[in-house]
């Protein structure tokens, strides 16, 4: 499907924001790989504090594949999507930057992702759905069909130990996916990938929405429009209006909630509808949705059916998900919303102090007192040239001048396909350097 209209900038944000993010490369000691695919390499690592020599275990996201723009756009996209946003408990915390290797630093979190928490931890499942025995007539048992499912949960004891895994731990991690989604949806954000997979535990439950390499930034309307249809996209995750009409919102977003629901409640299943791929978006078009999972209560099911309406009005916000999911846990127990929320209020001051292992930026060695008749070592220089180049730039002259009043740089540059690219290229060059880019000069044309 061919579409005109113009992509919107990778940043969400007109202006950076003032926090500095910036951790000497030297503080960083790498240990293993958690993933590597078309999208990056995500490493384990521990950052060090230079004072005090205190330990972090952190998560590191580059790019490996120098030449690979889209890989390059969207982990500069994911990038800008984290600095935009403040911290809370539920959303992945951005602990600092290397800006000068497109390194992201995030939280570490010791569960992993929440789908291979689940499929770990089958064996040890304790299931709390109470089952009533169907076909009972006049008190007698009817062994010839199989027991119901109802809505009634047997007590357990709710542990914060990741080796223990039951139903009402299913109804917690979704109430805290609904409170992380509900506030990038106050902030007009549309994360556009959500599933399990891209969402971590720490080692107290609690929930972590991560992965914003796709995230965008809506419109006034509420919607995101694609330029292309993008491969990426999970088909079984993503709502029928944006694989009809290449459009994301919230409620789109709702969709994808809704199919993450049905991960958790089947222990991290794949999705699977019966169909042929390729038949997939007719299926969901004549009115076919997944099946009820096999640890669902009936109520979660009827609500999953609610976020899969193929009209996107219809479908709830996720304000209303997680007053969904708040009511029935606390249906359960009064007292365990206030338990959840105490802990992601201790979280969250540990995401706040976190923020402290940034360093401030330094200027670059190549600056001295004396003047110097270019500002930038010829290392910088082509640093320049490369980020123009990934930008798809076609540059016509790019001089660095220094003078005894202000700096200035002074780029011409000529547009191709996409118009943002300026404002992308200043907004690097604006967070490495940004003393010498304090009096900036754009001169550009299309």
């Amino acid at each position: 499907m061919t579409n005109n209209v113009k992509e919107p900038p990778v940043s969400i944000t007109d202006e950076p924001r003032p926090q500095s993010f910036t951790i000497d490369e030297k503080d960083l000691e790498f240990l293993v790989i958690i993933e590597n695919g078309d999208f990056g390499t995500v490493k384990k690592a521990i950052v060090t504090k230079k004072n005090s020599g205190t330990q972090l275990n952190v998560l590191i996201k580059y790019n490996d594949r120098p030449h690979d723009n889209s890989q390059f756009k969207h982990l500069l996209n994911e990038r800008d999507i984290l600095c935009s946003l403040d911290s809370h408990p539920n959303i992945v915390s951005l602990i600092g930057l290397v800006p000068a290797r497109n390194w992201i630093i995030l939280e570490y979190a010791d569960g992993g992702n929440l789908v291979s928490y689940l499929r770990r931890h089958l064996e040890v499942f304790k299931d709390q759905i109470v089952y009533s025995s169907s076909g009972n007539l006049k008190g007698y048992m009817n062994f010839t069909n199989p027991p119901c499912k109802t809505d009634e949960l047997k007590r357990a004891e709710m542990s914060d130990d990741l080796h223990s895994l039951c139903t009402i731990d299913l109804f917690a991690f979704a109430y805290q996916i609904a409170n992380g989604m509900k506030y990038l949806a106050s902030v007009k954000c549309t994360h556009r990938d959500l599933c399990l997979s891209n969402i971590l535990l720490t080692n107290r439950k609690t929930i972590r929405i991560g992965d914003f390499r796709l995230a965008r930034k809506t419109e006034e309307s509420g919607y995101y429009r694609i330029v292309k249809q993008v491969e990426s996209l999970r088909l079984l995750w993503t709502a029928p209006e944006t694989i009809e009409k290449n459009t994301s919102n919230e409620k789109s977003d709702v969709w994808s909630f809704a199919v993450c629901l049905h991960e958790m409640f089947s222990l991290g299943e794949a999705p699977d509808a019966g169909v042929r791929f390729e038949d997939f978006h007719v299926f969901l078009k004549s009115g076919g949705r997944f099946n009820e999972p096999a640890y669902c209560p009936p109520r979660i099911y009827t609500f999953m059916l609610w976020c899969w309406k193929m009209d996107p009005e219809k479908r709830p916000t996720f304000s209303e998900c997680f007053d969904f999911f708040c009511t029935n846990i606390n249906s359960y127990d009064i007292h365990m919303t206030k338990r959840i929320d105490e802990k992601l209020k201790t979280d969250l001051k540990m995401q706040e102090n976190q923020k402290n292992w940034a360093r401030a930026k330094e200027p670059p060695a190549s600056i001295t007192d004396g003047p110097r008749p270019h500002l930038f070592s010829l290392d910088v220089e082509l640093e320049f040239l490369v980020i123009i180049r990934c930008g798809r730039l076609d540059t016509t002259k790019a001089t660095l001048t220094n003078d005894s009043s202000e700096t200035q740089l002074n780029a011409l540059i000529k547009y191709s396909d996409r118009s943002h690219d300026t404002n992308h290229f200043k907004h690097i060059l604006n967070e490495r350097y940004p003393s010498e880019c304090s009096q900036l000069d754009w001169l550009g044309s299309n």
